[in-house]
């Protein structure tokens, strides 16, 4: 009996060291299998850790990863947008969901992908030998290591394009990039040879001496001619390549063999048709235009998700704030927040008070209200669509039967008259402008009315089941809806089918209608400077086929951003049936897998909400 007891627990001790070995550092393997593609929101039984940060060679970053088991081989997958801005891997166009071809150098394979839990996890088991990296785990954080690396030589040549930087490299290395302006960074994890960082030096600011004299006499000063490049060894074995770019270019890096180049370029936007998941394809590349006026071409770098009517994919607003609508975030932020595996930017707001400008509804509930008669997209889970202009109507009828107007609903945009906010605005309102009378209604009746409240200073509760009334430069109402008086709202809205649907995101101007282009933003109330203006911009389309497109658009090659006509034809060159443009400008920002994919993070501003796509 004792020796069965024993045995027992030898038994049960060597299976928890079985199952302790799937969590314990993991070398990498040679051996893979392909993966059939693992659509789900729940995780499989065959996951054996996750996390969402990694650490290579000791320096973390915001990449979710997974650790799955097939047969006897574990494999490890990153989120592969990730993968790509982390490790420095192109991702290649394909019409294979289930795998994804990449190159690094003089690597090229195509690696299988698993979708779990709305990520594209790109299985990089076959990449880490090749890479020399070593692989294990730290509770929820997987580090990557790798042998130091180092910078031999670098080579400055002028070309018809631009000017290329030839880095040449002990071995293959990666490395991390971005721009914001005409400043470029590249952070390569390898060490630069102390002559090099000798000869790329930053240069030091100068220091102005300090003078006695003070007079009005200005000489005038020759701007100081920053160089192209300097470098800067600020952490271990990791080498910062900082560039001053000339105006209108932008750096296309290329591995190759031991070298990494720098092609300081305009025309820096790499073809890409990628099909991400069933049902959704990741295109990017240059629309050509030619201005109707001069005559003139521009190429514009556009990138676009194509969303097919048939998928099992849908979409939905996404707000900064979960909890109220005064907010911003990235949209980076707001996409993995509502767990989405896509998402663009949506309509206007103040950035100032941080509040929506635009018409927001999300399954039949305004958060926000539509203002100007200006364009929006109506969509319900039908996956039916409308695209127009509208306005809300609402009128308050009185106890005695007078019915008043009410202009504006759940809005940061402010005009003399009625405004109403409910609870969907959030648990607060915070006065906008100075005077405002509130009016409190509960179930219907008016508890209570507060005079001439100043702007900002001022936070009342909304009531769970009622509303505010808000009365700017509208003072004389108050008399005609007391305290104890039971009022009663009808809403509706003046283009009567935009009432019938449950979604709603508004932006403007209307570009396209039934595949004709009716931009009119005059008759939607944006300014003249609005509309003259060149700038990045945001767009969600119609397709013939039903299909839904969301586009962002950049700086044309040699030059700025497209106009509003301009951003017109872009969207007819890409199909589109019917097409409305977003917010715009620094705002613009397309999202996929967990990054941005149009743009580099730094460069993009924070914003009130977006349309996010959900798997349903």
């Amino acid at each position: 009996m004792k020796k069965l007891s024993i045995l027992f627990i030898l038994s049960f001790l060597t299976a928890i060291f079985i199952n302790l070995m799937h969590f314990l550092p993991v070398v990498a393997q040679n051996q893979t299998t392909n993966l059939n593609l693992n659509i789900a929101q729940k995780l499989p039984e065959n996951i054996l850790a996750q996390g969402k940060q990694i650490k290579l060679n000791n320096r973390t970053y915001p990449v979710s990863w997974l650790q799955w088991q097939n047969g006897e081989t574990i494999h490890t997958g990153l989120t592969d947008i990730a993968a790509s801005t982390t490790l420095g891997l192109d991702l290649l166009s394909t019409n294979d969901f289930s795998s994804q071809p990449v190159q690094w150098y003089d690597f090229k394979a195509k690696l299988p992908v698993n979708f779990t839990n709305s990520n594209r996890y790109l299985d990089i088991t076959t990449f880490l030998p090749v890479a020399n990296l070593n692989l294990e785990m730290d509770n929820d954080t997987l580090k990557l290591n790798s042998p130091v690396n180092k910078i031999n030589n670098i080579n400055i040549s002028e070309e018809n394009w631009g000017k290329k930087v030839e880095i040449e490299l002990t071995n293959p290395t990666f490395w991390q990039g971005g721009q914001v302006n005409n400043q470029g960074i590249i952070k390569i994890e390898a060490i630069a040879n102390p002559n090099l960082l000798g000869k790329f030096a930053p240069i030091p600011t100068p220091i102005k001496p300090e003078t006695e004299q003070s007079d009005d006499v200005t000489t005038e000063k020759k701007p100081v001619e920053l160089p192209l490049l300097t470098l800067e060894n600020k952490e271990e074995n990791q080498t910062i390549l900082n560039l001053n770019l000339p105006d209108t270019k932008r750096i296309k890096v290329v591995s190759l063999g031991k070298k990494l180049i720098l092609e300081i370029r305009d025309d820096v936007l790499m073809t890409k048709n990628i099909n991400w998941y069933p049902g959704l394809t990741w295109r990017q590349n240059y629309v050509t235009i030619t201005n109707k006026i001069t005559q003139k071409n521009s190429a514009f770098p556009v990138t676009y998700l194509e969303i097919d009517s048939q998928s099992n994919l849908k979409l939905q607003p996404i707000i900064a704030n979960q909890n109220q609508m005064m907010g911003i975030n990235p949209l980076v932020t707001t996409a993995r927040n509502n767990n989405v595996i896509a998402a663009i930017n949506g309509g206007y707001f103040n950035r100032n008070n941080q509040l929506p400008l635009g018409a927001i509804k999300s399954n039949n509930n305004w958060l926000s209200g539509p203002i100007l008669n200006r364009g929006a997209i109506a969509w319900n889970d039908q996956k039916q669509y409308k695209f127009g202009r509208f306005n809300l109507e609402e009128t308050l009828t009185t106890n005695n039967g007078e019915k008043l107007p009410i202009t504006l609903l759940n809005t940061g945009y402010v005009k003399a008259g009625i405004a109403r906010y409910t609870p969907t605005w959030g648990d607060n309102y915070t006065t906008i402008t100075d005077k405002e009378n509130i009016v409190v209604v509960e179930n219907d009746i008016i508890q209570n009315q507060l005079i001439d409240l100043p702007a900002g200073k001022e936070t009342i509760t909304i009531p769970k089941n009622g509303y505010l009334l808000v009365l700017r430069s509208f003072k004389s109402a108050l008399t005609k809806i007391k305290i104890s008086d039971k009022i009663e709202i009808k809403t509706n809205t003046n283009a009567l089918d935009f009432h019938q649907y449950s979604n709603i995101i508004g932006g403007g101007p209307l570009l396209i209608e039934n595949g004709k282009i009716v931009l009119n933003g005059e008759a939607e109330g944006f300014s003249k400077n609005f509309l003259q203006g060149t700038a990045s911009r945001s767009a969600i389309a119609q397709t013939p086929n039903g299909n839904i497109i969301l586009v962002a658009a950049h700086n044309r090659i040699g030059g700025k951003g497209p106009s509003l006509p301009e951003m017109a034809e872009i969207m007819l060159k890409l199909g589109a049936k019917n097409a409305l443009n977003l917010d715009g400008g620094s705002s613009t920002s397309l999202y996929l897998g967990g990054n941005l994919i149009d743009r580099s993070p730094l460069s993009a501003a924070r914003v009130n909400n977006g349309i996010g796509l959900f798997i349903k």
